[in-house]
């Protein structure tokens, strides 16, 4: 039976396309051929296979028509959205009679010689509290301070000694301290600034050795406020709350 045309005709081709690969192999000691690189060489390797196996009936190709494939387009990554920080603890808070409240927690405990600085060998004490309607009680006073309308004065006592053996020049004015004196907890008010000799916030004086000195704090208060069961001093300093807790 004769030989079917287009089957002779992929014979033809198989058999003129291993004579080409030969006439390479054979001829690399012939210098009037170009030699070829490793990366030409697999290359015309590959191309070789390819084609035996393009027109070799048994086999079946895993090349895919791309003409014939859908390729999905990507979407585009989901970027997640920031989540809102949680509301933060305010250092200050407002009472109901328009105060502000220190946050303990957020505060340093020191002393009282570490919060206002104090030339060495001089030392601070807290000696109590009074609540009064004026400061000093007494007529012959100089300068006295009397409580507003509905208000009354915290006074609080102190205690500055110089231990040293020289004089000790203090000069408490000069570092402008903003001191604030919480009461029983939740009632925060910032000192009075006076013109008292022995206010402890404008004090200016020289100290000689052994000698001591009765100051005081002045805040006001509300006419309600009867008794004081805890008392804590703070200042702030470089943004950080600094606590002197003096009872």
């Amino acid at each position: 039976m004769p030989m079917d045309t287009k089957k002779l005709k992929k014979t033809g081709i198989l058999l003129a396309l291993c004579a080409y690969m030969a006439i390479f192999l054979t001829a690399c000691g012939d210098d009037g051929l170009p030699s070829l690189t490793d990366d030409e060489a697999e290359r015309m390797g590959n191309y070789a296979a390819f084609t035996l196996m393009r027109f070799d009936a048994s086999h079946r190709s895993r090349l895919v028509d791309l003409s014939t494939v859908v390729i999905p387009t990507p979407r585009p990554a989901k970027t997640p959205e920031p989540e809102e920080p949680a509301e933060q603890d305010k250092n200050n808070d407002t009472s109901g009679n328009g105060s502000a409240t220190v946050n303990q927690d957020a505060a340093t405990n020191v002393s009282m010689y570490e919060l206002i600085q104090f030339p060495e060998g001089v030392t601070i004490e807290y000696t109590g509290s009074s609540i009064t309607d004026s400061y000093p009680e007494g007529e012959d006073e100089a300068f006295s301070l009397d409580a507003g309308k509905g208000k009354r004065l915290l006074v609080l006592n102190f205690n500055l000694s110089n231990n040293s053996g020289n004089i000790a020049s203090v000069n408490v004015f000069s570092q402008n301290p903003v001191l604030k004196v919480t009461v029983n907890g939740d009632y925060t008010r910032t000192s009075l600034v006076t013109m008292l000799t022995d206010d402890l916030s404008t004090y200016v004086g020289d100290l000689e050795p052994g000698q001591s000195e009765d100051l005081v704090l002045i805040i006001e208060i509300d006419n309600t406020v009867d008794f004081v069961n805890s008392l804590t001093i703070s200042k702030k300093i470089d943004g950080t709350n600094y606590n002197v807790v003096l009872q």
